[in-house]
């Protein structure tokens, strides 16, 4: 008589678990009980609490016997089946060693991502203020590019890793770890998934009354409210996390919320409280020794200075921008400041200066793999291009912009490239085209409540220059 499929196919599992060694069947057990869908070396050798050349032979010996499958190089995962069938055994075993198991690849996960927003964070991070158990073993992260690819790697993984410690307690884990994911969700355009993300840490924070906890997160969530138009909700936030951060003897923190804060008083057109409260978190970023948070800073600085006309301290500020970030390496940092630069330029007629500024942006966010970088670059490049009638590159470049504009849901972002978009259609006779897209650049100002300078006279200026009045051509 033959046995039925899940008899037989349980029994194929049984005979290759069998065959392994006793360290082996115990990495087994522990695989199938990870929060993540996979797993590399480094996550295994913090389950198994060994080293990560022992763990990556124990890997290829699991996957030797068909109980897992490498999927991509060095990274392992298990059929559906497979899993429950380890976590049977695991059960069985007992759940104390599992408990130990997770607890420690939960710390791995936190120090490795912690790591890796050292790198391309936008400050100079200070030593973390959580406990955890012994510092595990971590892949080599020497630059913003290694740093993308691992978050790549281990995105889904850390996700459900912030979940699973949510849900079992392990609070310092589900409030830092978002934390530590920060950079990479807000420039990749996980703005959803970012919001529930700091979300859980900062209910996790009230829990365990974690007030550091608690305002990492209200300003976390601030800046993805801000990028996603939602300027309210991410100044109320701001208040809230300023307010919590005067009660700590954490200045740093402090600096950093009062940055965002500005740039959500810049973006509704509040020009001189915007300088004000950038200039208060220059002067506590320089206090704290932080160049990263100056030069990143005086980008934001030397913005407001453009907006308001004051083309040669802007120049100033940005130049010294660019100064600090070459010195410490932030590749990403040069990058924001050239666009800044750019844009600079363009305002004062320097197209030339503009588009070489641009596209050196462009390249190093490439590089980085920015996305959000990436759009903003080349929406600002192709306006430039229009300025020297170059229609067609100008065009595509601003459309490639609107369609990742549109894919992260930055609202603000897509404005921008459909004025320039307008612009472009109107310079080239395609006027009817030139008026929608004007019209839903407006429009989704008006409903985000944000002031783009030069937006409602760009809007209605081809409509006058129909209607016979006399308008230059920019």
């Amino acid at each position: 008589m033959v046995s039925p499929p899940n008899t037989s196919v349980a029994a194929a599992f049984q005979l290759s678990y069998r065959d392994l060694p006793a360290d082996r069947q115990k990495l087994f057990r522990h695989l199938g009980m990870q929060p993540g869908v996979d797993v590399d070396a480094h996550g295994a050798a913090a389950l198994q609490d060994t080293g990560v050349s022992d763990a990556r032979r124990m890997l290829e010996e699991i996957e030797d016997h068909h109980l897992i499958e490498e999927t991509a190089r060095g990274r392992y995962r298990m059929h559906d089946l497979v899993r429950e069938y380890a976590r049977r055994l695991a059960r069985e075993a007992g759940t104390h060693a599992v408990d130990e198991a997770l607890e420690r690849q939960l710390d791995y996960y936190l120090h490795a991502a912690t790591r890796a927003d050292q790198v391309f964070n936008r400050y100079n991070s200070p030593e973390p203020r959580y406990a955890t158990g012994p510092q595990p073993e971590i892949p080599d992260i020497p630059d913003a590019r290694r740093a993308t690819a691992w978050m790549r790697a281990e995105y889904a993984n850390l996700q459900a890793a912030v979940e699973y410690a949510a849900r079992h307690g392990h609070l310092t884990h589900a409030v830092y770890l978002p934390a530590a994911m920060k950079e990479f969700l807000r420039t990749h355009g996980h703005w959803s998934e970012a919001l529930a993300l700091h979300g859980t840490a900062l209910e996790c924070a009230l829990t365990a009354e974690d007030v550091l906890g608690q305002a990492t997160a209200l300003r976390n969530m601030a800046v993805i409210h801000r990028v996603m138009g939602r300027y309210e909700q991410s100044e109320a936030n701001l208040a809230q996390a300023l307010e919590l951060f005067d009660g700590l003897p954490d200045s740093h923190g402090q600096a950093i919320a009062f940055g965002d804060l500005a740039s959500v008083l810049r973006v509704t057109g509040r020009y001189e409280e915007a300088d004000e409260t950038y200039q208060r978190a220059l002067r506590l970023f320089r206090d704290a020794g932080d160049t990263r948070g100056m030069a990143h800073v005086l980008v934001d600085i030397g913005h407001v200075q453009q907006l308001t006309g004051r083309y040669v301290e802007a120049a100033e500020s940005l130049e010294r921008a660019l100064e600090l970030h070459g010195a410490s390496g932030n590749r990403l940092g040069r990058a924001n400041a050239l666009t800044a630069l750019g844009d600079l330029h363009k305002s004062a007629g320097r197209y030339t200066g503009a588009i070489d500024a641009h596209r050196e942006a462009l390249v190093s966010y490439r590089i980085l793999d920015n996305r959000y970088g990436e759009g903003n670059a080349l929406a600002d490049l192709g306006d430039v291009l229009r300025l020297r009638g170059e229609y067609e590159e100008a065009a595509e470049c601003i459309e490639r912009a609107l369609g990742m504009f549109r894919a992260f849901g930055a609202r603000l972002g897509q404005a921008n490239a459909l004025m320039y978009l307008g612009r472009v259609r109107y310079c080239t006779g395609r006027l009817e085209a030139a008026e929608r897209d004007f019209d839903e650049a407006l429009t989704i100002c008006h409903e985000l409540g944000s002031r783009m300078d030069g937006l409602t006279s760009s809007c209605i200026w081809p409509r006058r220059r129909r209607r016979g009045a006399h308008t230059a051509s920019r």
